[in-house]
């Protein structure tokens, strides 16, 4: 039996019948009916607290995709830019917890137009040509600002917008552009270049572009892939 009180009135009304019972039939002690077992003191089980879910904490750019990173420096998810837009635009919004404002740009020069998908400072640019890889993306990214919805962006080699310039142009000499009334910029190029007549003149490569717009020697805007002639 378990160790449960009896209520006492309880306790009382089976004292009264066994005293009445005491003339009528002689006291026998209880006996155990075969087969029968006290059944063993179960325990409730305790549940065990479980880790929290790994949560987004930075975004790492390079010329081949885009990672979401934890705290810890685990990668959560990586997509490439040869991927559809809307799977890419899906992940990141659950990164960054919010959606991003869409809208229509026009294009102009080498760029056609296409759809932005921009949470205020890291933007999907989905432009419209026809991707091929590994030369024509699906997508470029640009980054305006070095931290986005709580989460900081940066280059794989850790650029930032905000960083200086010149210490950036530092670590790639060989690969600065200047332009007499434009941006400072500054190309370096992680994949190999597009195949010798390749259909141009010019054989271009697929680069990490940081731009100096201002000429102010601070980090203004950082796009990839970018389509880089001069490589």
């Amino acid at each position: 039996m378990g160790n449960m009180r009896r209520p006492k009135f309880v306790i009382a009304a089976l004292g009264i019948a066994a005293l009445a019972l005491v003339g009528c039939s002689p006291q026998t002690e209880p006996t155990e009916q075969p087969g029968q077992t006290t059944p063993p003191a179960t325990q409730t089980p305790t549940a065990t607290e479980s880790s929290a879910p790994a949560t987004a904490a930075s975004i790492v750019l390079s010329v081949t995709s885009i990672q979401v990173v934890d705290s810890a420096g685990t990668v959560m998810s990586e997509n490439d830019y040869f991927e559809p837009a809307a799977d890419v635009v899906a992940t990141l919004t659950a990164a960054l917890g919010t959606d991003p404002i869409v809208s229509r740009y026009e294009g102009g020069g080498d760029s056609p137009p296409g759809t932005s998908y921009d949470w205020g400072g890291f933007a999907i640019r989905d432009g419209e040509w026809t991707t091929e890889a590994p030369y024509y993306p699906e997508f470029s990214v640009l980054l305006t600002a070095a931290t986005v919805g709580g989460l900081t962006i940066s280059t794989s080699d850790g650029v930032a917008v905000g960083d200086s310039f010149s210490a950036v142009a530092a670590a790639h000499p060989e690969h600065v552009r200047s332009y007499a009334d434009g941006p400072l910029q500054l190309e370096w190029t992680e994949l190999p270049k597009f195949p010798e007549g390749y259909g141009v003149d010019i054989v271009p490569a697929l680069s990490v572009l940081v731009v100096d717009s201002e000429h102010n020697d601070v980090v203004s805007r950082i796009i990839t892939p970018a389509m880089n002639w001069g490589a």
